[in-house]
């Protein structure tokens, strides 16, 4: 079966491809490999077992052909980074060699080439490296190894996630596990070092706070990047009546998580209550003037902490909103408005 390659409908509009204007400008293409996926998480459009495969979270994804990539190398090559998100399939890591070739060689893209994975073989990972891949990304996208086999095993384990609807057979193939992707995470380590591996969260999926701080903790002292994602309930997926994380938590997450990366704070510095709800930080080492300067309009950050996390240069525009909404993730700088929102959210989210 040829390789199936699909662009992002942002991407699309980035290269000129149609009729579409984004108001957002991409430092990243945002491209799919494969066509329909193995595994079983209920929160994904690609999963095996949902009715839909157009879309992964909101964006939509049209197939691409090679030959129009050739003929727009030039935009193409205007990019810093090319982002190559990968489903889980028989012949996954002989099309993923395929497409680094063609966007290497065949269009000679300069810039940075990733590609989200599942864990392979560390000899693979190697090749991978050889042939032009600069950055990984393996996602965990849950804090726990119970969560994880909760929304990512298949239908008859999500109902404790409020997921009603039953299954009548098995998952095809084992699932992914959780030590699995950690293990991944940490053999791509040595093979592509520090900055260049990356793993996703998704805030929202039946975790406490604390599971995911001190996840974010653990990775960020073994230098793996975390890049942040809200759940985002789709139509016609398993989970489609789950609600979205309330933006204050998010926000509050999100600084816990720029203060550990950017700052240099464990996990000491973040207090719980007896649900692992993160309600304040130690006043001795998250001082007043630490918030301000990062959620306050004029400040050092400038509120930086509540844009998009992950890769370099990653901004994902609408991957978990629609246009209009206020975003969970910034793919821009914020005005003094946003900035005064998110902090507020925040602050009230945390008891400040």
């Amino acid at each position: 079966m040829p390789m199936r390659l699909r662009a992002s409908f942002g991407t699309l509009a980035a290269l000129g491809i149609g009729n579409t204007r984004l108001d957002i400008q991409l430092g990243t293409g945002y491209f799919l490999l494969g066509d329909g996926c193995r595994g079983a998480c209920g929160f994904c459009a690609q999963s095996r077992d949902s009715k839909r495969r157009d879309r992964l979270s909101r964006i939509s994804w049209p197939d691409i052909e090679f030959e129009l990539l050739c003929e727009h190398k030039d935009e193409l090559s205007e990019l810093h980074r090319i982002c190559i998100q990968c489903l889980d399939y028989s012949g996954l890591y002989d099309d993923l060699i395929h497409a680094i070739k063609l966007f290497r060689e065949t269009v000679g893209f300069p810039g940075r080439l990733s590609a989200s994975i599942n864990p392979l073989p560390r000899e693979q990972l190697r090749i991978l490296k050889e042939k032009g891949l600069d950055n990984v990304s393996i996602p965990l996208d849950l804090p726990t190894e119970e969560l994880h086999e909760k929304v990512k095993s298949g239908f008859d384990r999500l109902r404790s996630c409020g997921v009603s609807r039953s299954v009548t057979e098995e998952p095809i193939g084992r699932p992914r596990s959780f030590t699995g992707a950690l293990m991944g995470l940490q053999d791509s380590m040595e093979i592509f070092g520090r900055d260049n591996v990356t793993t996703h969260l998704i805030v929202g999926l039946g975790e406490s706070d604390k599971e995911i701080i001190e996840l974010m903790d653990w990775l960020t002292k073994r230098g793996i990047t975390v890049g942040l994602f809200a759940f985002t309930p789709l139509p016609r997926t398993p989970m489609e009546n789950r609600e979205p994380p309330e933006m204050g938590r998010y926000r509050a997450i999100q600084l816990a998580s720029f203060l550990m990366s950017v700052k240099g704070l464990m996990m000491d510095s973040f207090i719980f209550d007896g649900n692992g709800r993160l309600i304040g930080f130690d006043r001795e080492k998250v001082t007043r003037e630490i918030l301000y300067e990062i959620s306050s309009d004029g400040g050092l950050f400038q509120g930086v902490c509540f844009r998009t996390s992950g890769c370099s240069g990653c901004t994902r525009p609408y991957y978990n909103e629609r246009p209009g909404q206020i975003p969970y993730n910034y793919p821009r700088s914020l005005s003094s408005l946003e900035i005064e929102q998110a902090r507020s959210v925040l602050m009230e989210y945390c008891q400040w």
